[in-house]
């Protein structure tokens, strides 16, 4: 969200691996819609933290299901 989108956070990721630089996959509170995206980025970090949508209470969206520390 903040990087204004998937191909621009990929572009992101990519640069900051040219640097051998780690990368933190990250959200805010935000919806589970917002926070899926950032999980198909997922498998690209070194740390992941997706727990926006279990910090609100006004989700308009389906939870999350995680099954062994991974979110499917």
């Amino acid at each position: 969200m903040k990087c204004t989108g998937m191909y621009e956070a990929k572009q992101l990721i990519d640069k900051a691996r040219e640097y051998n630089l780690r990368i933190l996959i990250g959200c805010m509170n935000e919806s589970s819609c917002a926070n899926m995206a950032a999980a198909h980025l997922a498998p690209l970090g070194d740390w992941v933290d997706l727990d926006g949508p279990f910090l609100i209470n006004n989700n308009p969206f389906k939870d999350p299901e995680v099954f062994g520390g991974k979110i499917v």
